[in-house]
Formats: C-alpha cells, structure tokens, sequence
C-alpha cells in the first residue's frame, strides 16, 4: 500500500509531548541521509532505518545531534 505524505505537519499524538517522530527508511545513506538533515531541528525526533549501514547511521547520528547543539 502506498500512502501519501499529509499536505501539512500533523501535530503532536500526545498533548504532553512537543516531539514531531520521523522515520526515514534507508535513512543512513544517500538521499535518505539528505532527508534526515533536511527533517532534522529542535522537537523533531529523526528514526533512522538502516540495513547494512550500521556505521554510516551511527555517524548521521552524531552529525545530527552535532548539529542540534
């Protein structure tokens, strides 16, 4: 089933939590990399997917964090 992305941000499930949850399949590399960068900011939780990448997805993950501070 393909689903399409909603036209705008939905908002948070929970009032108690401010966090927008994305998950980027075959996050670590290539264009999903690119996405997560895109994505990433302040009450964004990015969940990178990753294969094979293990060591690619743990770097976008302290580029990212690296990033936030």
């Amino acid at each position: 089933m393909i689903r399409r992305p909603p036209r705008s941000t939905p908002k948070p499930s929970s009032a108690a939590s401010d966090v927008y949850k994305r998950q980027i399949t075959g996050g670590a590399t290539r264009i999903g990399a690119a996405i997560a960068k895109k994505l990433s900011g302040p009450k964004i939780e990015i969940v990178i997917h990753y294969n094979k990448s293990k060591s690619k997805a743990e770097k976008l993950k302290k580029e990212l964090k690296k990033n936030l501070a």
